[in-house]
């Protein structure tokens, strides 16, 4: 029989990963059962904690710089659609058929969005200049935040739909070009926990900020001074992402 010789772990995973299985020099193993000799066959049983994984994921300094991104942009897009909608029915005097129809086209420019962005994405990576997708996640962010403060002190309905829906493009267009910086920039084992944390300072931002500054905020001046904090929220959120 094939001499066996030990496993090498593959290249990104963590000494307390454990390997399960084996490879060998020779085309047998014990029995005569034929075997991959490549490392991807084998199957790698990590024991790493959450805490491991986030401590690893935290020394990267440019996930940690987009946690504090997250937080604001989430803060300033989740409750958007809600607060759009109240929008059209207080300010504008919008029927429910007619609010369903601009959610729709809230939806389109998102699609539009993500479109575009996924195009600019492919032209960065084919160019082999990533550092533009920071700048298109920052952009992309940039235009939500400008059409929400126009959305705020335009008072023309028909102005006011237009950039409802051109808004939502910024607001969907930078998730390419993110999705792809996380992949570059984390090693393979940790790219779902860098997702993953990514979109809990998201989903904190929106929790914590809404219950403390803009439900309030909305329930003293209204929608339009809510805009006005929305796209002040995402606009710094911007401003980290695109610097990272």
């Amino acid at each position: 029989p094939a001499r066996r010789r030990a496993p090498v772990p593959p290249q990104g995973v963590p000494p307390e990963s454990v390997l399960v299985g084996g490879a060998t020099e020779g085309a047998e193993t014990l029995g005569g059962a034929p075997v991959a000799t490549d490392v991807a066959a084998m199957t790698v049983v990590s024991t790493a904690t959450i805490r491991d994984g986030f401590r690893r994921v935290k020394a990267i300094r440019t996930l940690r710089r987009t946690w504090s991104a997250a937080f604001l942009f989430g803060a300033g897009t989740i409750p958007f659609a809600t607060i759009l909608n109240n929008f059209y029915k207080d300010v504008y005097h919008v029927g429910d058929s007619g609010r369903g129809a601009i959610s729709l086209l809230y939806g389109v420019g998102g699609m539009i969005g993500i479109i575009s962005g996924g195009v600019l994405t492919q032209r960065a990576m084919a160019t082999e200049q990533p550092r533009r997708l920071s700048l298109v996640v920052g952009f992309s962010i940039v235009e939500f935040a400008a059409g929400t403060f126009l959305l705020a002190v335009i008072p023309n309905f028909g102005v006011a739909l237009v950039i409802s829906t051109l808004l939502s493009i910024g607001a969907f267009g930078y998730l390419p070009a993110y999705t792809a910086l996380v992949s570059l920039v984390a090693p393979p084992d940790l790219r779902a926990q860098a997702f993953a944390w990514s979109l809990f300072w998201f989903a904190l931002g929106a929790i914590l900020l809404q219950v403390a500054v803009v439900g309030p905020v909305i329930n003293a001046d209204g929608q339009r001074v809510a805009f006005v904090l929305l796209a002040g929220l995402v606009l710094g959120g911007g401003d980290r992402k695109s610097v990272v």
